[in-house]
């Protein structure tokens, strides 16, 4: 079976947030092809009821450019959430991309 894409989401920070401007707040921007962004805010629900069976949910996370992990992974020695490994800037980049 072919798949189509016809909805997609992504976690798009707004690095903007607090009364000084100067907080991370997480949020979900979902793109719809014919209407355009949408701020979905902290939460991403999806309604089983909107989509026909079969539908899928495709979530991507990005990958160290350093060490090749995902974020989740990235900095962490294996069963040592204290040992750090990889010294990538995840701040400086979030800063880099949604600036």
């Amino acid at each position: 079976m072919e798949y189509l894409e016809v909805d997609r989401a992504r976690m798009e920070p707004d690095i903007y947030d607090g009364p000084n401007c100067d907080e991370i707040k997480p949020r979900w921007i979902v793109g719809f092809p014919k209407e355009g962004d949408t701020d979905m805010g902290k939460v991403l629900e999806f309604d089983a009821e909107h989509f026909p069976p079969g539908a899928r949910v495709i979530v991507e996370s990005p990958v160290c450019p350093k060490c090749g992990e995902i974020y989740e992974n990235c900095n962490l020695e294996p069963g040592l959430e204290t040992s750090r490994t990889c010294d990538f800037d995840w701040g400086k980049w979030v800063e880099e991309q949604y600036s």
